[in-house]
């Protein structure tokens, strides 16, 4: 499949699926700005919202419209890897998000200033608003990734996050490490394979994310 017929292809996945796209991004939006206003829902809303992003991407992005979607020259082992690991890890990220919710397990907390307050609001803004983004690079919605159904919107918004608040339980840890494979791969095997669903700037969430998670959670935070 050639590029124009990717995007092509991926326009139609966001016409076909436009109401999940809609109601996760209009969810996040709005749990995002409850979670800075410290509304008491917000944390296990926000944390059901981005979890079942995951589960929509690893199904509709990775299990039903990628494998289709590959160059015809792209290794066998590879699109293998990329069809089913893919949607593996997004599904299965998703579901630990839930269970993290649902035990509330994971304080997502916002920073009060400096430098990881700027990184996670500009990552969120980025993630949810994705298209703008893809604009710059010459797609025009719906032939661009969308949140809610498609890979790197759900990993540039969530990492930092992530990143920057407190995994207090096994749950939150092995959500932000399952993101992490993802995200590796729109980064440096998609650009490496020069596929069209590629993302070098999720290499910039990974970064991120992990130096706030390897660097500790600091004592100005809120949304605790």
């Amino acid at each position: 499949m050639t590029n124009d017929a990717f995007f092509s292809a991926l326009a139609a996945l966001n016409a076909e699926y436009w109401w999940a796209r809609a109601a996760l991004t209009l969810a996040a939006i709005w749990l995002f700005i409850d979670l800075a206003r410290r509304a008491p829902w917000a944390q296990v809303g926000l944390k059901v919202a981005l979890a079942a992003t995951c589960v929509t991407v690893g199904v509709l992005f990775y299990g039903v419209f990628l494998p289709g979607s590959l160059p015809p020259d792209v290794p066998r082992l590879y699109g293998v890897w990329l069809h089913r690991i893919g949607s593996v890890a997004f599904v299965v990220a998703g579901i630990v998000g839930l269970a993290d919710a649902a035990r509330d397990g994971t304080s997502l907390v916002l920073p009060e200033r400096g430098w990881r307050l700027g990184v996670v609001l500009a990552a969120a803004v980025l993630g949810l608003g994705f298209p703008a983004f893809e604009l710059l690079m010459g797609h025009i919605y719906p032939e661009a990734q969308a949140f809610g159904v498609a890979p790197a919107p759900i990993v540039v918004a969530l990492l930092p996050l992530l990143g920057a608040s407190r995994l207090t339980g096994a749950a939150g840890r092995v959500w932000f490490w399952l993101m992490v494979l993802p995200a590796l791969e729109l980064g440096i095997l998609a650009p490496l394979f020069g596929l069209p669903h590629a993302q070098p700037v999720a290499l910039l969430a990974v970064a991120a994310g992990v130096v706030m998670r390897l660097r500790g959670q600091p004592s100005d935070v809120t949304g605790a």
